[in-house]
């Protein structure tokens, strides 16, 4: 039984070699008939080397940086000339923010990426022409090859796969610059404009029965009241004015205007814009318009306080109606009365709740002077005397549209400027206006326009007191207080006659204005002066390249970026490359490498160099 099975086993296997020998006989006869085909076909032999890059292709490496050069060079001037969008244009970004910054981050990335186009052709010509002449190992054109596609590939070696890195992150660099660059910012611009400022060409109302305290010219609107009896119509106002002259801080002082118009002067007014708020509407309705600035003529009120022991002008019992127990009067000559007796009337149950100021009554006196006699209430006013010295004066005015703030600024150089009002009368009037006001507020029990002078004294002695050890004496203080008052009192004055010119008289000059207008620009400066200079070196390095390689003249169109021209040059190149890349890998697997070969470093090391359009070892060159 044994035997027999041995014996089937013998015949199964000499059948099976029969079988295969019978099969590889086939094999070879199809094979050599396929040969004997094949060899009476002419096969067409390879190129010994691929044709030189054309012309066209070696100058398109310029074509990218036409329109990046164009853009920079536009970005740069509008950066320096402070170009603008259109006003259309603005208030379509506004409008579409997102979407704009789609579209910025569409050209921004387009134009990146035609830096780095040119970038990554000068690294393509530069490596083809070391394949053509310079053994080069495969993990070397590994890496150029993930350089060009600007992938990361995880098997380079580290110190290679750091350079790819590198280079991928240089590559965001433009584009992100380029978004930099042509993103709308909001910006100011400044835009050159008029206003309207008061004139005093027609003086008919502001002289019109001057000396009557009602019926005097005047008009009320949704912009405010305004009127030529201003010591009355505004009485409250002015002594507000008089009590907070003084602020407690040492700090400027910011006071409202007498209108509607709801602006704030930061600091004196000296008498000026009076024209803010009600002929600007045009300004102020645009909501691009952040400020303006203009100058404007007028006077800088300079304000003396002194006491005065000898002074002539005190408080007394009524002449005029002596029977009369609840009148008095104060009268007397001030230095500019010219001989004229000043007198006015005030009630009170005795004088010592009064607080007078005379001025002289006839226009065209020598100098603008208030005399002050008061009672027992307000003995640190009493014998007081201040002078204002009107000086013409050229101001800038600065009006913030947004904060509604107005800043009034003499201008240093105003020596010899022409008088607004040349007669004198509107200085005058100024003046009147506190012996107005001083009859207007007195009560039997306080004198409103005294409270209001020591109100101004009691904060700079609290403004003192904050800032030194050593508080002042009463003197001081008192005539500092004084003329803090006064000189609110009179700029507030002189503001509302040229309010009454304006509103009133409707008289009015004109003048040019420089308008701060919010505007958008395309591209923030640094990152334009950024792109224009990458764009720049990068242009001098392609010229460069381009006269170092005569516009790359030995370039063939072999590109080992292209799978085809790889696969076609490996092939024709031979089966060494293959046979030594199969040995590196058989000693990699065996792990016995051999150290006296240059390859047995790993597959990596292999070396190669193109030669026409083949890839060969570089050992065979």
């Amino acid at each position: 039984m044994h035997q027999s099975h041995a014996s089937l086993a013998q015949n199964f296997s000499a059948e099976t070699l029969l079988s295969q020998t019978s099969h590889r006989r086939a094999l070879s006869a199809f094979s050599n008939e396929k040969l004997i085909q094949l060899s009476s076909v002419e096969l067409p032999m390879h190129p010994s080397s691929p044709p030189l890059l054309g012309l066209f292709s070696r100058y398109s490496i310029f074509t990218p940086l036409i329109p990046t050069t164009i853009i920079s060079s536009f970005l740069l001037a509008g950066s320096v000339r402070h170009w603008t969008v259109s006003k259309a244009l603005y208030d379509v970004i506004v409008v579409n923010r997102a979407s704009t910054q789609l579209v910025v981050q569409v050209i921004a990335n387009s134009l990146g990426l035609l830096h780095v186009t040119v970038l990554c052709m000068l690294i393509n010509y530069s490596t083809r022409l070391r394949l053509a002449s310079t053994p080069t190992s495969l993990d070397v054109l590994q890496l150029w090859t993930g350089i060009l596609s600007r992938q990361l590939d995880w098997t380079l070696p580290l110190h290679f796969l750091a350079l790819l890195l590198i280079f991928v992150a240089i590559c965001i660099v433009p584009g992100a610059v380029w978004a930099a660059a042509i993103t709308p910012i909001v910006t100011t611009k400044l835009q050159l404009g008029s206003t309207f400022l008061p004139a005093y060409s027609n003086l008919t109302l502001l002289q019109q029965n001057y000396t009557n305290r009602l019926d005097l010219p005047s008009i009320a609107n949704s912009k405010g009241v305004f009127a030529y009896n201003v010591g009355e119509t505004y009485l409250g106002s002015l002594l507000y004015s008089a009590s907070t002259a003084t602020t407690i801080d040492g700090s400027v002082r910011d006071h409202a205007k007498f209108d509607h118009s709801r602006f704030t002067y930061h600091g004196r007014s000296y008498g000026i814009g009076a024209s803010v708020g009600l002929l600007d509407d045009n300004l102020l309705s645009d909501t691009l318009a952040t400020q303006y600035v203009f100058q404007e003529r007028g006077y800088a009120p300079l304000v003396t306080c002194i006491y005065n022991a000898s002074s002539a002008f005190a408080l007394g019992n009524d002449t005029v109606d002596p029977e009369n127990m609840y009148m008095y009067a104060a009268q007397g000559y001030l230095p500019n009365s010219e001989g004229r007796n000043e007198w006015s009337r005030y009630p009170g149950f005795s004088t010592n709740a009064t607080v007078a100021i005379g001025v002289a009554t006839i226009p065209d006196a020598v100098g603008r002077i208030l005399g002050i006699a008061s009672g027992n209430m307000y003995p640190n006013l009493n014998n007081t005397q201040c002078s204002i010295d009107f000086q013409p004066t050229l101001f800038n005015v600065t009006v913030n549209i947004n904060n509604h703030n107005i800043t009034v600024t003499p201008v240093d150089n105003s020596t010899g400027m022409t008088d607004i009002e040349p007669t004198g009368f509107l200085t005058f009037l100024a003046t009147w206006q506190f012996t107005l006001v001083s009859t207007d507020q007195t009560s039997f029990y306080s004198s409103l326009v005294g409270n209001s002078f020591n109100a101004s004294v009691a904060n700079y002695v609290t403004s003192i007191s904050n800032t030194s050890a050593t508080a002042p004496n009463a003197t001081q203080a008192t005539l500092v207080g004084l003329t803090n008052s006064v000189s609110a009192m009179v700029d507030d004055i002189l503001v509302s006659y040229a309010s009454a010119q304006i509103m009133v008289a409707n008289d009015t000059r004109t003048a040019s204005s420089s308008i701060t207008m919010i505007a958008l620009q395309i591209g923030e400066g640094q990152y334009i002066i950024a792109i224009a200079i990458f764009n720049a070196l990068l242009f001098l390095v392609v010229v460069e390249e381009a006269i170092r390689t005569r516009v790359w003249k030995t370039l063939t169109d072999f590109n080992y970026m292209n799978p085809r021209n790889l696969i076609l040059g490996s092939s024709r190149g031979g089966g060494q490359l293959a046979e030594v890349v199969d040995t590196v890998i058989a000693e990699q697997e065996d792990g016995v490498p051999d150290w006296g070969q240059t390859t047995s470093h790993g597959v990596g090391n292999v070396r190669i160099v193109q030669h026409g359009s083949r890839i060969i070892l570089a050992s065979e060159s």
